[in-house]
C-alpha cells in the first residue's frame, strides 16, 4: 500500500448564512486506504462529501487531488479526474437497459464528448466490460432489461466485502481461546454481582446483556426482538439486504450450512416464541430479494432477544460497600460481534489505567 497523498484538504469551510454546516476540515487521505466519516445527523456529512466533489464551493479552504488544487474546479471536472461518488437516491435512465446504464458510466474513459453524428455502435467495445460489471454483482439476468423494468429494490444498492461471523463456529473458538490462555469457564447463576466477590478477584467485568436490568439495576436496557428463519442453501455465496423493503427489513446471510433470512427489530418485546405470519413474510421478502430461495427448504425457526440500550454502558466504578473494581461493558444491540473486540480493548485499558 502506498503511502501517497491522494486527498488532502486544509480548513475546508462552509456557511450557509451564517450558519457553518462544515468548520475548519483538515482531510489526508493516502491511496490504497478506506475512511468513513461518521457522526449524528446534521453533523454535515453531506455537505462535506458535495465540498469533496464540488457540488458545493467552499466559504474557505483548499482541496487538492492527486497533488493538484481543485478547489476552484467544477464538478464534471472534478469527476473526470477521477474524484467520483455514488449518491443515496439512485439516478437511473429508465428507459435504458441495466446494461446501457452501466455503460454510460464507462463512457467517460473513452475521453470524447462530440459524439452526435456517430453511430452508437461505437459503444459496443464497451458492453464486454459492463456486462462483466453487471454479473458481478448478480444481474446478469436482468440485463437487457429497461431500469424500469427491474423488481421493486434493484435500481440502487451498494456492494462491499466484510468479514462475517458464524456464531456456531465463533462462540466455540472464543472459548477454545479463553481455556488455551489459562482460563476457565464456569456455568453459574448469579442475582447480585456481590455474590463473586470471592477471594482472588480483582475485578469484574459486567457483560450481562438484558440481566443488567435486574443485576445492576439499569433499567435503560430494552430488549429487541428479532425473528429469523433458518433455511437449506441453495448455492448463494453473496450477503442480501434490503432495509428499505416496503414490508419491512429482508436479508439474506449464507453460512457455511444454511442461510440465515430475516427479519424483524421489534423494541420491548420479550417474546421470544416464532410466529408464525412473521415467517411467512420474513421468507416471501427474503424470496423476492434472492428468487434463488424460492426452493430451499426450512430448518429452523428462531427468535431471540436483543439487549438493546441508548448507548453502550463502557466505564468502571468501585462497589460503595467494598470489594473488587467492576467495569461495565453491556448494552450492545444487535452490534455485539461488531463492537466486541473493542469495546473488550477499551475495558482492559480501563483496567490496567484504573479509569474510572
Amino acid at each position: 500500500m502506498s503511502n501517497e497523498t491522494i486527498l488532502e484538504t486544509e480548513d475546508l469551510t462552509k456557511e450557509f448564512s451564517g450558519f457553518v454546516a462544515v468548520n475548519g476540515v483538515g482531510l489526508r487521505v493516502a491511496r490504497g486506504t478506506i475512511h468513513a466519516l461518521i457522526g449524528p445527523n446534521g453533523a454535515g456529512k453531506t455537505t462535506c462529501f458535495n465540498l469533496l466533489t464540488k457540488f458545493l464551493s467552499p466559504s474557505r479552504g483548499r482541496i487538492v487531488f492527486k497533488g493538484r488544487d481543485i478547489t476552484a474546479l467544477p464538478p464534471a471536472e472534478v469527476a473526470r479526474l477521477g474524484l467520483v461518488r455514488s449518491f443515496q437516491i439512485s439516478a437511473v435512465f429508465p428507459h435504458l437497459t441495466v446494461l446501457e446504464n452501466v455503460r454510460i458510466a464507462l463512457q467517460r474513459r473513452r475521453g470524447g464528448s462530440f459524439d452526435f453524428w456517430r453511430s452508437k455502435r461505437v459503444l459496443d467495445a464497451l458492453n464486454d466490460r459492463a456486462l462483466a460489471l453487471i454479473t458481478d454483482v448478480g444481474l446478469a439476468q436482468f440485463a437487457h432489461a429497461t431500469a424500469a423494468e427491474l423488481p421493486p429494490g434493484y435500481p440502487y444498492g451498494l456492494r462491499f466485502a466484510v468479514p462475517q461471523a458464524e456464531m456456531p463456529v465463533y462462540l466455540p473458538w472464543l472459548m477454545r481461546q479463553v481455556r488455551d490462555l489459562g482460563g476457565e469457564i464456569v456455568t453459574r447463576r448469579v442475582t447480585a454481582l456481590s455474590e463473586l466477590f470471592e477471594a482472588g478477584v480483582d475485578a469484574l467485568v459486567n457483560c450481562p446483556g438484558l440481566g443488567a436490568r435486574e443485576l445492576v439495576g439499569d433499567r435503560s436496557v430494552y430488549p429487541v426482538r428479532g425473528q429469523i428463519v433458518r433455511v437449506t442453501n441453495p448455492g448463494i455465496t453473496m450477503s442480501v439486504r434490503d432495509e428499505f423493503h416496503p414490508d419491512g427489513r429482508a436479508y439474506v446471510h449464507p453460512r457455511s450450512g444454511d442461510c440465515v433470512l430475516g427479519g424483524t427489530l421489534d423494541e420491548d418485546e420479550w417474546d421470544t416464541k416464532p410466529d408464525p405470519g412473521t415467517a411467512e413474510a420474513i421468507i416471501a421478502r427474503c424470496t423476492e430479494i434472492v428468487p434463488a430461495l424460492a426452493d430451499a427448504k426450512v430448518i429452523e425457526h428462531l427468535a431471540g432477544l436483543r439487549p438493546g440500550r441508548p448507548e453502550v454502558r463502557l466505564e468502571s466504578n468501585a462497589p460503595a460497600g467494598g470489594g473488587p473494581r467492576i467495569v461495565h461493558n453491556y448494552g450492545h444491540g444487535g452490534a455485539g460481534i461488531t463492537l466486541s473486540w473493542g469495546c473488550a480493548e477499551q475495558a482492559t485499558r480501563i483496567l490496567r489505567a484504573g479509569e474510572t
